[in-house]
């Protein structure tokens, strides 16, 4: 699974240029250029969601649900409430960057 994942990030990051223009075609010039700079830094965070999927699977296979569940919840409420409160501080590049680098504490 983690080969799979790679795999899709690479060639995400390699068709970033065409996925960009096939979703959002109003974007042109520094628009556009940013949108594919920005999802460059993302799609390394599809391995992780990747490797939190199969784990979630596992754990429900144990008749674990609660974990698996609550986990994007606490995952997404922690993102917002750190943007909300630290919001004016960085700038929007910043935010995405952050949001790779901070590991997804689900995959533990």
């Amino acid at each position: 699974m983690l080969v799979l994942g790679l795999a899709f990030v690479a060639i995400g990051k390699s068709l970033a240029e065409f996925l960009v223009q096939l979703v959002c075609p109003g974007f042109e010039g520094v628009m556009a250029a940013f949108t594919v700079y920005l999802s460059g830094i993302i799609f390394p965070m599809m391995v992780f969601q990747v490797l939190s999927g199969v784990i979630a699977g596992i754990l429900l296979t144990h008749a674990e649900s609660a974990v698996p569940t609550a986990a994007g919840l606490v995952q997404n409420a922690a993102a917002i409430a750190s943007m909300l409160f630290f919001g004016r501080h960085y700038s929007l590049e910043e935010w995405a960057l952050a949001l790779c680098l901070v590991p997804d504490w689900r995959v533990r």
